[in-house]
């Protein structure tokens, strides 16, 4: 079953500006994520608020950085390059700055995107994106907030099957 792809306004803008062999790697990896899902990321995050978070390797320093909230349903958070030479415009620093945590420190492991006993990986969506991305003010450490989720399971749900919904600030659809 193909996978529904969505965009934060962030990643929106981000996408507009790639061009040439960044654009041609972005939209053949979209297409992919779009028939394989997490099998179509490279790792999954690691470190407290982001440990839910997939990145792809598009081309050479560029990311994508992709939330799943089933695995029919994603959202695409944010594009841009990684660059530990201009922490300011690095695209980690940019997640880490909207999540209002601290960067981690040290090495990190990079687990495999999808988990092995449910072949997808576990995001809780989040509030609070479309405030940062319109610059709405938002209360202090709400991004990415899990907002009002509940669960019977710690494992990760089809919408038809109960998965938490968004209630504000929320992606959209492309």
């Amino acid at each position: 079953m193909p996978v529904e792809v969505e965009m934060t306004r962030l990643a929106q803008r981000q996408r507009d500006r790639l061009r040439g062999a960044v654009l041609r790697s972005y939209t053949n990896w979209l297409s992919q994520l779009k028939r394989e899902g997490c099998r179509a990321m490279d790792y999954r995050m690691t470190g407290g608020g982001v440990e839910h978070l997939c990145v792809k390797h598009l081309r050479d320093n560029w990311r994508a950085i992709v939330a799943f909230h089933s695995r029919h349903h994603a959202v695409l958070l944010l594009l841009g390059q990684h660059l530990d030479r201009s922490p300011e415009l690095d695209v980690y620093t940019q997640l880490y700055r909207l999540a209002d945590i601290d960067r981690p420190d040290g090495q990190r492991t990079k687990l495999p995107c999808c988990d092995g006993d449910t072949g997808h990986p576990c995001s809780p969506r989040t509030r609070g994106w479309a405030a940062a991305v319109l610059g709405v003010t938002a209360p202090h450490g709400v991004l990415p907030t899990h907002a009002k989720v509940g669960r019977t399971s710690k494992r990760c749900v089809d919408a038809a099957n109960g998965a938490p919904h968004a209630r504000e600030g929320g992606p959209f659809r492309t």
